[in-house]
């Protein structure tokens, strides 16, 4: 709630409250959101690696922002930032705690170089020893088994292939277990599904910002009711819902 109400509301505040025009004030929040999500991805990394929307948003706030000023609306915000942090630590003791296995993202990068390192080495050669793994019922990873090889992407399995020339244990960029390497191989079969979602995602954080922009040039009202301009995103995201409501409860019982 906190996140699109603030991106909504940012737009007209940098344009009555701070006079930037709109074409700026629209760019100025697009790049807030992409910081946003990118700084979301830098912090997955660094908690992973070392430390173990609300329709109301454009209603709700909305009103306190005509009833009550920018600084109660954007107050509002910050309380229920807060709240959402309050609620997210008590219930930690109720979390499934798993032991960190370091970065995910150090490990593909060990899996590509590995690979690229030992790409001229084919798979008859006369000094391969076999594809490497650790002994025991558990990987090398933390708190995670161990997973069966699979013959999909055999040129990553080039970064398990285990040479009579190598140390008993092996730099990690030289030589990585079957499982680092099926780690890569599952996060490559995942990518066409966020890939099949950009064009949606950057529809959504353009009807934050632009339907402001194209808003303040129409006339809202409806009868004795004007509708305020921060709320128009409203509409988009309630033609969403009907939508996939509409799909869910026609076209989808259709494909099972």
């Amino acid at each position: 709630m906190a996140y699109f109400g603030l991106s909504v509301n940012m737009v007209a505040f940098m344009f009555y409250i701070m006079h930037h025009p709109f074409t700026s004030s629209a760019n100025t929040v697009n790049n807030f959101l992409g910081i946003s999500q990118a700084s979301s991805v830098l912090g997955d990394f660094l908690a992973d690696a070392y430390l173990g929307r609300a329709i109301i948003a454009f209603t709700m706030v909305v009103y306190i922002q005509m009833k009550h000023g920018w600084g109660s609306a954007f107050g509002s915000l910050a309380l229920a930032m807060g709240i959402s942090n309050a609620i997210f630590f008590v219930g930690t003791p109720l979390y499934r705690h798993r032991l960190s296995g370091g970065s995910p993202l150090t490990r593909v990068a060990q899996v590509l170089v590995a690979a690229f390192r030992k790409r001229n080495v084919p798979f008859s050669s006369s000094e391969l020893v076999g594809l490497y793994e650790v002994a025991g019922k558990r990987s090398a990873i933390k708190g995670s088994g161990k997973l069966e090889h699979t013959d999909d992407f055999r040129c990553l399995d080039k970064a398990a292939l285990q040479l009579k020339e190598d140390r008993p244990e092996p730099s990690p960029c030289r030589l990585c277990t079957i499982t680092k390497v099926e780690e890569v191989k599952i996060l490559l079969k995942l990518l066409p599904i966020p890939a099949c979602t950009i064009v949606l995602n950057l529809i959504l954080t353009e009807y934050l910002t632009l339907s402001i922009q194209q808003t303040y040039t129409m006339n809202t009202a409806m009868g004795h009711f004007k509708l305020p301009i921060t709320c128009m995103p409203i509409f988009p995201g309630l033609s969403i819902f009907l939508i996939l409501a509409f799909y869910y409860s026609t076209f989808a019982p259709l494909a099972c």
